[in-house]
């Protein structure tokens, strides 16, 4: 079976040893892995070398036997030290929680879509006492922009009216605080 003048051995052989059938040999030389001395036989050392070679890069996703752990490491690093600054600024009050701007967000859209939703009331009564098409138009522009105007004056909330000595999420009233009219 094999060569001794050369270490030439056949599919069937290799296939044996690497515990493949001899049409995964053929296809691992068609690509590359291992290669062929002469018609369909393989210098075994060069076989076994490359198909290790395979085996290892194959295992690890291709990439950790170029991994460069100093590199890696810095990486972790910035990471860790990023993660902590963050966390320093929450705790200083620099950043606010994501839920909690959600949550005011949330409250404006709500307030304007309330201002919305009564200005058909608002301009209703207004047109029934109005004289003309004018006090109408008038009216309905002085309305908007009283909703506007009280949209746009709503205080901005600090951390510490929100989150509160316990650090919990207190609730905060937004919106129209005079009667409509």
């Amino acid at each position: 079976m094999a060569n001794s003048t050369n270490n030439l051995y056949p599919a069937a052989v290799i296939a044996h040893l690497f515990n493949i059938t001899e049409r995964h040999v053929n296809r691992l030389a068609k690509d590359g892995v291992i290669q062929k001395a002469a018609r369909g036989k393989y210098e075994l050392v060069t076989c076994v070398k490359s198909y290790v070679r395979y085996l290892q890069e194959s295992s690890a996703g291709g990439n950790i036997l170029n991994t460069d752990f100093g590199t890696e490491n810095i990486r972790v690093k910035k990471l860790t030290a990023d993660k902590l600054q963050l966390e320093v600024d929450l705790l200083k009050g620099n950043l606010i929680p994501r839920s909690i701007v959600d949550e005011q967000i949330n409250n404006i859209i709500l307030s304007a879509r309330a201002k919305l939703l009564i200005l058909p009331t608002r301009l209703a009564k207004v047109a029934i006492n109005a004289k003309s098409l004018k006090e109408i138009e008038n009216a309905a522009q002085t309305i908007i922009y009283e909703s506007l105007s009280e949209l746009s004056n709503a205080e901005p909330y600090q951390i510490n009216e929100i989150m509160g000595t316990t650090g919990k999420i207190k609730s905060v009233a937004m919106g129209r605080t005079t009667p409509i009219s």
